[in-house]
């Protein structure tokens, strides 16, 4: 599946949470803020850390397509976090949290072009 976006408007928010973790655009409310800002697709962290108020990556994707009507991008760690990304309705894949704690990968994107339904960048 190729996914095409022709807008430059995409945002996330980052925010500290109760932990001590940065995310971006972790919640609804997040979200929220940022479609309300003028974002055309929103980029959210998809790693599979927990999430403030038990809030998971299915009901977020679903939440963001469903009262904002918006393209989701989920950004990943792993080929795992990608795979379930994908799986949770994300309408594309970003690599850039993976660049964060390792040196690029090719073969993390060739497999969640492979093995995800969401075009992986």
């Amino acid at each position: 599946m190729t996914a095409e976006f022709s807008s430059d408007n995409w945002a996330v928010e980052a925010t500290v949470t109760w932990l001590g973790s940065l995310y971006y655009s972790p919640q609804f409310h997040h979200a929220a803020a940022i479609a309300q800002a003028g974002a055309d697709i929103i980029a959210i962290d998809a790693t599979p850390r927990v999430r403030p108020n038990g809030e998971t990556l299915d009901l977020l994707v679903r939440q963001i397509h469903d009262r904002l009507s918006k393209p989701v991008l989920a950004d990943v760690d792993s080929l795992a976090a990608g795979t379930n990304a994908a799986r949770a309705g994300a309408d594309a894949i970003a690599t850039t949290l993976y660049g964060y704690t390792n040196k690029p990968n090719i073969f993390l994107l060739q497999g969640l072009n492979f093995s995800a339904n969401s075009s992986a960048i």
